[in-house]
């Protein structure tokens, strides 16, 4: 009970910086279309089709060997490449496991606002966890992490909610290359996304 105590700050610390983070990155990107707006002609020269965005991911992630879920923050950039097809960065952070997800998917538009998405990434464990998962005792002094990597596939529905804002729920299963095999964890949320 006090080793949770002790924790909880260093969680807070962690997801204040990722908010923090995807705020300043967010008025950056508002600033710089702000200013790309008042450089266009104003004869139709503006791009309809937003070729960049930047979301704010509100999830949660069951984990099937674990059988619990866990709360998840993160952020996500999309590139266009064409009208249907982009390509994707995802960082994600799981406070109660202090663990990292970093995915790389590349992301198809389907019909509608309706997308599937797929691609290669990496879950990084504090070393902590990691010897926590695995039942013994780390004996090492110093920092460290264990990287695991995965596939994430999955599908989400863009509502258009005006102008460069939407509202993306979202759903994916994430195949997790451990020790002993494969598991699988899903991942669950709604993500506000901004459009320049």
């Amino acid at each position: 009970m006090e080793s949770m105590l002790i924790d909880e700050p260093r969680w807070a610390t962690s997801i204040l910086r990722v908010i923090v983070l995807g705020l300043a990155i967010s008025c950056s990107v508002l600033a710089a279309d702000t200013a790309r707006a008042q450089d266009l002609d104003h004869e139709g020269e503006a791009e309809h089709l937003h070729r960049n965005e930047f979301l704010f991911i509100f999830a949660g992630t069951y984990e099937a060997a674990k059988a619990h879920n866990i709360f998840t923050l993160g952020v996500e950039y999309e590139r266009m490449i064409t009208e249907r097809i982009g390509v994707v960065g995802t960082l994600e952070y799981l406070p109660s496991e202090d663990a990292w997800v970093v995915v790389f998917p590349v992301a198809v538009g389907i019909v509608g606002g309706l997308k599937v998405f797929g691609g290669p990434g990496m879950e990084i464990l504090s070393r902590r966890d990691s010897a926590a998962e695995h039942g013994t005792q780390d004996s090492s002094s110093g920092g460290g992490a264990e990287n695991l990597f995965l596939v994430r596939i999955g599908a989400a529905y863009i509502f258009d909610l005006g102008g460069r804002l939407s509202l993306v729920p979202n759903v994916s299963i994430d195949l997790v290359s451990e020790e002993h095999g494969w598991t699988h964890a899903v991942v669950y949320g709604v993500s506000f996304a901004i459009g320049f």
